[in-house]
């Protein structure tokens, strides 16, 4: 990850030739990465900031956590216009601040320009990827990095799990995480998960039924030490499809031999 702040210069002359401004970041995550500024990609009467990986493969994406904002003494504008979002970057794409209309940045007394400067802050996080540099291999197979359905939130407290961050959450927050994380192939998210989840005493067949529709071995371990064996084989004939092998072995072990 990569954070900082940058001032462009001689802002005015660059916008009246329509001229972006860019920044180099350096190196992260294997790419080259740059800080823009100028008008808008498609509306030449807005402003914006952008974020862009020098990424010439289109069949590398990288999925980034990131944000873009303008200075401003202003708090109220420039936390109007701050952008902090999540996306799959692939190509020739670009991360976008908020764009600010056009006017209102040339409009010294708006407080976004100071003697023709303007001042950015960034920050960028590599959440996933399938860059070469690291997986070893690029195929068609990572179409989707981050799923559309994934909120930031779930997203944000995955990675704090994956590692080993320890988050005040209530059960039923955890329950619902181990479903992202294995969305995102957080194997190691998952596991911590389910720590947390053995560490609390449940007595509910609801649980139950999450353990194993989210293979949940050891968390259904748990749940099931003071079950009956005939309750444990009722299990298996309900959900025999659903089973995996962890939880079947598990479960084996139980009625067979009375210990997991």
């Amino acid at each position: 990850s990569k954070n900082g702040v940058h001032t462009f210069e001689n802002v005015v002359g660059h916008l009246a030739q329509r001229e972006d401004q860019v920044h180099s970041l350096g190196s992260i995550g294997g790419y080259e990465w740059f800080v823009k500024l100028g008008l808008g990609v498609y509306d030449e009467t807005s402003f914006r900031s952008s974020l862009i990986c020098e990424n010439g493969n289109p069949k590398v994406k990288i999925g980034i956590r990131y944000y873009l904002k303008i200075k401003n003494s202003n708090e109220i504008l420039q936390e109007k216009y701050k952008r902090e979002d999540f996306m799959n970057l692939e190509s020739d794409e670009v991360a976008i601040s908020e764009y600010i209309p056009l006017l209102e940045v040339l409009n010294l007394k708006n407080g976004w320009l100071i003697d023709e400067k303007c001042t950015v802050e960034y920050g960028i996080q590599i959440l996933i990827h399938n860059c070469p540099h690291y997986s070893g291999s690029t195929t068609e197979s990572h179409d989707k990095l981050i799923p559309d359905d994934v909120e930031l939130s779930d997203l944000e407290q995955c990675f704090q799990i994956a590692n080993r961050v320890r988050i005040d959450l209530s059960t039923y927050r955890l329950l619902g995480l181990p479903e992202v994380a294995q969305s995102l192939l957080l194997t190691n998210a998952s596991h911590f998960i389910e720590e947390q989840l053995i560490w609390k005493q449940y007595k509910n067949e609801k649980f139950i039924l999450h353990a194993i529709e989210h293979d949940l071995s050891r968390f259904l371990a748990v749940l099931l030490k003071s079950a009956t064996p005939e309750y444990v084989l009722e299990i298996i004939r309900g959900h025999i499809d659903i089973l995996s092998m962890e939880i079947k072995k598990m479960i084996v072990a139980k009625v067979l031999y009375g210990r997991y």
